[in-house]
């Protein structure tokens, strides 16, 4: 089990991303990964790291392809499993296990100086490059949006 990752690239210009994903969720991955990489530039290296528990090899490979034509683009799988097969954490309603991968990002990526979480199931329109220049207030640990499907009315 790694402790700590390391950026995928030596660069000033790297983004490190992360998604959380199941092998369920592959086809809405592959989706956002594509939307993600075809909106990239040649200005930033894109360290793209996918939490997950149980993504096939097949699967895996799949994946790996959307980025394989850019050298500017890394897709790493990290397991999860070894983090939290110990712990008694709940689930419920439509939350699976993988919505607790965030809280391990500071742990494990406390070689970067920040990073960028997305949800699975999303498109990318824009160069993500965008959202990374974003400057936060030097006492900011987070910036985040509301989930609007998770706010009450």
């Amino acid at each position: 089990m790694e402790s700590k990752l390391s950026p995928a690239f030596k660069s000033n210009h790297n983004i490190p991303i992360i998604f959380a994903a199941d092998n369920n969720y592959v086809a809405y991955l592959s989706v956002a990964l594509l939307s993600l990489i075809e909106n990239t530039t040649g200005d930033y290296f894109y360290d793209i790291l996918i939490f997950n528990k149980d993504i096939t090899v097949m699967n895996k490979e799949k994946l790996q392809t959307i980025g394989e034509s850019k050298n500017n683009i890394s897709i790493r799988f990290i397991d999860m499993l070894p983090y939290i097969k110990n712990l008694n954490l709940p689930v419920v309603n439509y939350y699976s296990i993988e919505i607790y991968f965030r809280l391990f990002m500071p742990y494990l990526l406390s070689e970067y100086e920040k990073a960028i979480y997305l949800d699975s199931d999303l498109v990318v329109v824009q160069n993500i490059a965008l959202l990374w220049e974003i400057e936060l207030e030097p006492t900011s640990v987070i910036g985040a949006v509301r989930d609007i499907g998770m706010i009450d009315n």
